[in-house]
């Protein structure tokens, strides 16, 4: 891009200064955990400008876990049923969430997921050296059922996340 000018949301141009000056704000913020350097801002409002989303729009859909970019739980369900997506919830609470989710296209019977607390513990995500992290074990129901959507919507309509964790 010759003119560093990048197109956003309605249209609305952004040139490569105007995303760094709003990346500075955001990491010096402090209101997002995970976004505490002007380059993981800057790189996940790209990550926006490229599904031409409003920068702000990253801090909303993304977290950083690890180093890496991931995909909000929320966000993944949100697009997914915006693009004709269902969930049938069948089961959610801090041992076991269930849910079969369909598509009209891709999968209109429906795919049931089922993720519990102890399969996920003995695969090691739920721990830190430590002992169990502390969104597990202040919210293990809404973080299984974060694993369910993501493997739900991942296996149903993988186009949502395309490549981000």
């Amino acid at each position: 891009m010759s003119s560093g000018l990048m197109v956003g949301a309605s249209g609305a141009i952004y040139s490569v200064a105007d995303l760094d000056v709003m990346a500075e704000r955001i990491a010096s913020s402090g209101l997002f955990p995970g976004v505490d350097t002007k380059q993981a801002a800057f790189t996940l409002m790209l990550l926006c400008q490229s599904e031409g989303l409003h920068p702000a729009q990253a801090m909303k859909r993304y977290h950083i876990i690890d180093g890496r970019p991931t995909m909000r739980a929320d966000a993944m369900q949100a697009t997914f049923q915006a693009a004709g997506g269902r969930i049938q919830w069948i089961r959610s609470d801090s041992d076991v969430c269930e849910a079969v989710f369909a598509h009209p296209e891709h999968a209109p019977e429906g795919v049931p997921v089922r993720v519990t607390f102890d399969e996920l513990d003995q695969a090691g995500v739920t721990r830190s050296k430590y002992g169990v992290k502390d969104n597990w074990r202040r919210f293990p129901r809404q973080m299984l059922r974060a694993r369910a959507i993501s493997e739900g919507v991942r296996m149903v309509l993988p186009g949502v996340v395309v490549g981000i964790y």
